[in-house]
Parts: C-alpha cells; sequence; structure tokens
C-alpha cells in the first residue's frame, strides 16, 4: 500500500518514524495529528465502533507539511501530501507515485510493470472467523492459480508458434 511507502520514505528522509504509537489508539491519534480529522464522508467507510470513537475526539486540522517535513525537499513533501490521503481512491497509485517528479532521476520506464490493484476482498463492517478468513484465501489461491497456468499456457503456446513460424 502506498500509505506505507509513505511512511517507509518519511523515515528513510528524516530518521524518524512518522506514526510511533505505544499502542493502536495512540498510533491513531499521531495520525490525526499529522493528516487531520477525516471528513464525515471517510469516516462512513469505516466501522460504527471506529466512527464513534474518532467523532467523539476534539477536531484536528492537517497538519502543515512544509512544517512537518522542514528537512524533506518541496518536491518531496508534494509527494507525502499527495500519499498521506485517507481516502484510497483519491491516494496515489504506485503508477502515479512512481511518476511522480520526486522519482524522476530513478525511474527506468521500460522496466516497471504495472499490476491490477488490489481490492480486498474483506469488509471492515464484517466480522470475520479463522476459518471465513481462511476460505476466502484459499478460494484467492485457487482463482489466482488458475489465472496464472491459463497466462502460462498461453505464453507456451506462443512460444511454439514462434518457433514453428521461425523453422518454416
Amino acid at each position: 500500500d502506498i500509505w506505507s511507502v509513505g511512511c517507509i520514505m518519511v523515515e528513510m528522509l528524516t530518521n524518524k518514524i512518522l506514526y510511533r504509537g505505544d499502542d493502536y489508539i495512540h498510533q491513531l491519534m499521531r495520525i490525526l495529528e499529522v493528516c487531520g480529522t477525516p471528513r464525515e464522508e471517510v469516516l462512513s467507510s469505516v466501522s460504527d465502533n471506529a466512527r464513534r470513537f474518532i467523532s467523539s475526539l476534539k477536531y484536528y486540522p492537517r497538519s502543515d507539511f512544509s512544517e512537518l517535513f522542514s528537512e524533506c525537499s518541496p518536491i518531496a513533501r508534494d509527494l507525502l501530501e499527495k500519499i498521506f490521503v485517507y481516502e484510497p481512491e483519491v491516494r496515489l497509485t504506485a503508477d502515479q507515485a512512481i511518476s511522480h517528479e520526486y522519482f524522476v532521476k530513478y525511474r527506468e520506464p521500460n522496466d516497471e510493470p504495472v499490476t491490477q490493484p488490489f481490492m480486498d476482498p474483506l469488509n471492515d463492517n464484517e466480522t470475520y472467523t479463522s476459518e471465513d478468513i481462511r476460505k476466502l484465501m484459499f478460494e484467492d489461491i485457487v482463482v489466482k492459480g488458475e489465472e496464472i497456468r491459463k497466462a502460462l499456457r498461453t505464453k507456451r503456446a506462443n512460444l511454439l508458434t514462434d518457433r514453428e513460424r521461425a523453422a518454416s
């Protein structure tokens, strides 16, 4: 997830852990202090318990990243601003992040495979047993395995066809 990449990037740039917390509540408080209190539309996508808890807290404005990350270049701060966004559909994708100006000198456009975004099959508003999760994982592995086997069969068939063309 790009959010995690942002956390690692901050640690590399500042030698500090951005969201260090003694427990999950303390860590959530650190996130709110940096990213601000989420808007109602964002809160509507989390569990009722999380929504009630966050709504019970004081309002936190989003931190000024130029102050928070003053030791970072403006380009790095711009990238971090676009990474630390609550809504996954608004947050940069991996492809968008690697295309950001910050990474221009590190890019190798001919060697940057792009995959489909991962869609978590679990609903945050549901409670799952260990058995439910095992079953969902098994089903996902079976589907992905068949997709991989199909792609390999197609690749082999194309390779054979290419060899036959070259031989004639």
